[in-house]
């Protein structure tokens, strides 16, 4: 039976990720991913430049499968990224093998299978999942190539070429780099030569994208992610439970807790355990930590920079160490942490399958407005966490002729085409429950009443976030 275990980690890992793979509408940076992968080459890269805080690797293979698939669907835009979070679940499996016994191996690959973070990474036209899938194939490569008696040479050279391509994928990447340089760079049982050409590439990867990263934080010092991923609470509690952070966290409660509590847990058994049945458990402990005590001295320092898309690449490590703390704990305590991992894991993933889960409607506002679509009605948009970027998208894709787009802080051409005294669509967004459904027409006209508009139509999409739709025409008076 045992034999029959990986593929059915693995298939349980491809109804995870496909399952509603084009469900969602575009999270904004999905956006920005893709309008920055559609120029030419060249443009591309002043693109990556000037507005974005990652690398050019993946903007160049969005690229590519952009202009050979011929479709920006959802689904075809996610397949990769989906394919790539099966590879992950391998990957995982392999590079715990390096530290643990099969079976403990395996339960880490289906830790991964079930991981909300993986999921959400998975499904989502980001670099997140490639550069997760780098590392995790990086350090199973090296780990493996220190005790391996044949095939010493190729591992290092597989393990090199994933270590630099992490690199190239996010910055991120150097915080499990980093610490597997510095443990293979004290492996005397590897020739010198071989330790030197190893950190030799991932100095040369990393050198050959510090000028673009200086470039990037000259334009975003901040991190990118002011008033989003500051120090708070909630935010360190996220990072905290990495692995099990679902698509909506808004608040901290018992789930995530308990999160914390399996995976800060399981770093302290193997932290302080003298003896341990874990092959080389201070190398694992230090490839899950980095990342998230880098981000906390980041935010501490004033970065935005404490969240959980910063720490991916420490979740395949963090979910290994879940499954060696399990392995090395007396059976009651094993039982407790499984348990209560796959409770986090399943809770999590009912929430990010869920509607309520899935990231803002900007596609149903949009195609809500096109059954009625007149290119003179301007659009008003919300800008609350980029939703006009992911508004803009939709509205340039599904309405033609496109009609003028509007963000609501845009106070002078609000005012324009209020003073024009045309119709125009509204795009509001509130808190889910915010407002009932039947109380929007009347929540709508009292709102309108002071510009002398009132609503002809109201509608609600609602998901992660509400947005409600209103088409207004002037009084007259």
């Amino acid at each position: 039976m045992e034999r029959w275990a990986l593929p059915a980690i693995l298939v349980l890992g491809a109804l995870n990720f496909f399952w509603q793979l084009g469900s969602s509408s575009y999270f904004v940076d999905e956006t920005l991913s893709i309008e920055a992968s559609l120029p030419s080459l060249g443009q591309l890269l002043h693109v990556v430049r000037t507005t974005e805080t990652n690398p050019w690797a993946y903007f160049v293979f969005l690229h590519e499968w952009l202009a050979r698939t011929g479709s920006q669907s959802e689904w075809v835009t996610r397949l990769p990224s989906a394919v790539a979070g099966i590879a992950l679940v391998g990957a995982v499996y392999w590079m715990a093998g390096a530290f643990l016994d099969r079976r403990h191996a395996l339960l880490a690959a289906a830790f991964c299978a079930l991981s909300p973070l993986v999921l959400e990474y998975a499904q989502q036209v980001r670099m997140y999942v490639f550069v997760m899938l780098a590392v995790t194939i990086a350090v199973g490569a090296t780990v493996r190539a220190v005790s391996a008696s044949a095939d010493r040479a190729r591992l290092l050279a597989v393990g090199a070429a994933a270590a630099a391509l992490s690199l190239w994928l996010h910055y991120t990447a150097a915080f499990v780099i980093l610490p597997l340089c510095v443990w293979l760079g004290t492996r005397t049982s590897i020739p010198w030569r071989s330790r030197v050409a190893f950190i030799g590439v991932c100095v040369i990867a990393a050198l050959a994208v510090l000028p673009l990263l200086i470039a990037q934080y000259d334009a975003n010092p901040g991190g990118g992610l002011i008033g989003f991923a500051g120090l708070t609470w909630t935010n360190v509690v996220r990072i905290a439970q990495t692995p099990f952070d679902p698509r909506s966290a808004d608040t901290v409660n018992i789930v995530r807790l308990m999160g914390v509590a399996a995976v800060v847990g399981s770093i302290l058994v193997l932290a302080l355990r003298k003896r341990s049945t874990v092959r080389n458990d201070r190398l694992l402990v230090a490839l899950g930590l980095l990342a998230p005590l880098a981000l906390l001295a980041g935010g501490i320092a004033g970065k935005d920079v404490v969240i959980t898309r910063y720490t991916a690449v420490a979740a395949p490590f963090l979910l290994t160490a879940i499954a060696a703390a399990v392995a090395v704990l007396p059976r009651a305590p094993a039982i407790v942490l499984l348990a209560a991992t796959l409770v986090v894991a399943g809770l999590g993933l009912a929430d990010s399958h869920s509607r309520t889960g899935f990231y803002a409607p900007a596609r149903e506002a949009i195609q809500y407005i096109g059954a009625s679509h007149e290119p003179t009605h301007p659009i008003v948009m919300p800008v609350q966490g980029g939703s006009d970027i992911a508004l803009g998208y939709y509205g340039q894709q599904l309405l033609h002729p496109a009609p003028q787009l509007i963000a609501s802080t845009s106070t002078a051409q609000v005012d324009a085409a209020l003073a024009a005294r045309r119709p125009l669509w509204i795009i509001g967004q509130i808190p889910n429950g915010s407002v009932p459904d039947t109380s929007l027409l009347a929540t709508a006209t009292a709102v309108l009443r002071p510009v002398r508009y009132r609503p002809v139509s109201v509608r609600a999409f609602t998901t992660t976030t509400t947005f409600t739709v209103v088409l207004a025409v002037p009084t007259g008076r």
